[in-house]
């Protein structure tokens, strides 16, 4: 399988080409873009990454007051000269290694939520001018994990506008350190621990992402670069280890005998000819086997090949065996044949969610939720694999087949099918029974059948290619999504059906664990005709179970000539990983 070693130069050096004959799938270029020229002329094919240097602190701009949407055009209009001049460039990055802090503190998972939109809003702009980006470039070992779930508009804007994901995974003073066993609990090799299995604190930390973050929520083919990647300065080493760039390591290494190494070189070559240069590239060529099988990661660039400042030259492999040993290896792996399928992640069981008492219903006054229009201009969202499974019934766009939506603002996170309404309730609107916080801003989705894993995709799909998701990530959200229909034949009876599944996930690992309570989730049905409604009430957890769909169903005799039909979601609490998917709608007469 082709390598996903990659080369970053600060200086456009002539090795990157040297890379890039030999197989390499993307090249990142820090702010010297006259090289792109070569490098396209050699491999058409080549993904070419380019950042504009310049100081921005985006933690700091997210406490100013501005808005992500503001901050990110101030961004754009001051790099547009070097988007003009630099036309084979369509790929560009953003900050550079942002950081948040603590998740616990509710001020950093805020700052991360602008972060998120402003990375959004980044690559609106960019999609504009016909170009893409990568969003995030998080410095290694960050952020903190539970973060993510406030990033996670990024992230779909990257899927929405053909980007990327874009980590920086850095470990010392090997590749593998606290990867694994490879732990600080485990620094006289004996001492048994858990271990991280096939993830990491600072290297393969993208895979505890993947699968706890953005896979749960139809975000794990969304493409990875890792834009930064080597050895460097860490914090958490044992005492008797080093801790720096490749270059810092060599007399370290010299006194090691490489015994607890997941690989064999250092412990089999011979004392003299241990080769520090060398021992630095096969724990790249490990980590790249590792790359290797996971299908969404589209490379991993080396800091740096080229460098113009003194600073950076402690990690510079231009000219030195560390290049031509890795051009070595990519040159190789470019000739075998790629294997016949992907590794697929092992699913997990699905627990059941513990019986409780039904709630009591709580008199209320009905709130006004935001109502949006549908005349903004349809959006095509291409089809996935598999076939729509159209059903013939009263509804327009039914079951969300025509792969149409708009958007209900200009932030684009609430995408509407083509054909129906949308309202939420805000945080005017009245809390309910044990609410934890005010209602908060839905994000909503068309997705199909490629948004999903190949596991998920029977799953997450009651039929056909396309469904509809909505979720609340930080806060409690209600969704109402309706249409008016007419042509009923009074005193004809109908029947409203859908599709629905609360996927109310609370954690994915060890497995994968749903909410125990049962209004974590509430659904109903809800037809509105003259002055008479029909609704099945509010299903909650226990009616309609946690992690697979449920048929749903009102029967009404039609008053008059019209009606309303509506779906209704919301949940009382913020479940960062949880969420509804709706799909199959069908309005029918009763035979």
């Amino acid at each position: 399988m082709p390598s996903k070693l990659c080369p970053h130069t600060l200086n456009a050096h002539p090795d990157v080409l040297r890379f890039v004959e030999a197989g390499c799938p993307l090249v990142k270029l820090v702010d010297n873009f006259g090289q792109a020229q070569e490098l396209l002329a050699r491999r058409p094919d080549l993904i070419v990454v380019g950042r504009a240097f310049e100081e921005f602190d985006a933690n700091a701009a997210a406490r100013s007051g501005k808005s992500p949407q503001q901050a990110a055009r101030e961004l754009i209009e001051r790099q547009r000269e070097k988007y003009r001049l630099n036309p084979l460039i369509k790929i560009w990055e953003g900050p550079n290694e942002p950081v948040f802090g603590n998740a616990n503190d509710p001020a950093n998972m805020r700052a991360m939520e602008w972060y998120a939109h402003y990375e959004a809003e980044r690559l609106r702009l960019l999609a504009d001018m016909g170009l893409r980006g990568v969003v995030g470039n998080f410095a290694t070992g960050t952020p903190d994990l539970p973060l993510w779930t406030a990033f996670l508009p990024a992230v779909d804007a990257a899927e929405e506008h053909n980007g990327f994901l874009g980590l920086h995974e850095y470990s010392s003073p090997w590749m593998w350190w606290l990867t694994g066993k490879y732990q600080t609990s485990n620094c006289d090799g004996k001492t048994p621990i858990e271990g991280e299995g096939d993830t990491g604190f600072l290297t393969l930390r993208y895979r505890k992402v993947y699968r706890q973050y953005l896979i749960p929520n139809g975000l794990g083919d969304v493409p990875l670069v890792v834009t930064e990647c080597g050895l460097d300065s860490v914090g958490a080493v044992c005492s008797n280890h080093t801790s720096g760039s490749w270059k810092t390591h060599f007399d370290f290494w010299r006194g090691y005998d490489g015994a607890r190494d997941p690989i064999d070189y250092w412990r089999t070559a011979p004392a003299g000819e241990r080769d520090p240069e060398r021992y630095y590239v096969e724990q790249l060529m490990w980590y790249d086997r590792e790359l290797q099988k996971d299908p969404f990661v589209a490379g991993a660039t080396l800091f740096t090949v080229g460098t113009m400042s003194a600073q950076w030259e402690k990690f510079d492999m231009g000219g030195t065996r560390v290049t031509q040993y890795v051009v070595d290896y990519i040159r190789v792996e470019s000739a075998k044949p790629a294997p016949q399928t992907a590794p697929k992640p092992t699913p997990h069981p699905e627990p059941q969610i513990s019986p409780q008492p039904e709630q009591p219903p709580q008199p209320q006054s009905p709130p006004t939720p935001v109502v949006t229009s549908s005349t903004q201009e349809p959006v095509t969202v291409p089809p996935g694999p598999g076939s729509p499974k159209v059903v013939p019934n009263i509804l327009s766009n039914a079951s969300f087949e025509e792969g149409l939506t708009y958007f209900a603002d200009d932030t684009r996170e609430r995408a509407i099918p083509a054909g129906w309404s949308f309202a939420y309730y805000n945080d005017k609107t009245p809390p309910e029974q044990r609410q934890s916080q005010p209602w908060g801003l839905p994000i909503t989705a068309l997705i199909n059948s490629q948004a999903v894993t190949p596991e998920d995709r029977e799953r997450v799909f009651a039929g056909g290619v396309y469904c509809w998701k909505i979720s609340g990530g930080n806060a409690p959200v209600w969704v109402r999504l309706f249409q008016s229909v007419s042509g009923l034949r009074p005193a004809a009876k109908y029947r409203f059906t859908l599709s629905v599944m609360p996927d109310m996930i609370v954690r994915t690992h060890p497995v994968r664990a749903y909410a125990s309570d049962p209004v974590v989730s509430e659904v109903r049905l809800v037809v509105t005709s003259g002055d008479h409604n029909f609704d099945t009430g509010w299903l909650n957890g226990q009616s309609v179970p946690y992690g697979k769909y449920k048929r749903l169903a009102v029967e009404f005799t039609a008053p008059g000539d019209r009606a309303e039909v509506a779906v209704e979601v919301r949940g009382r609490f913020a479940v960062p990983m949880g969420v509804w998917y709706v799909d199959e709608l069908s309005l029918a007469p009763v035979s």
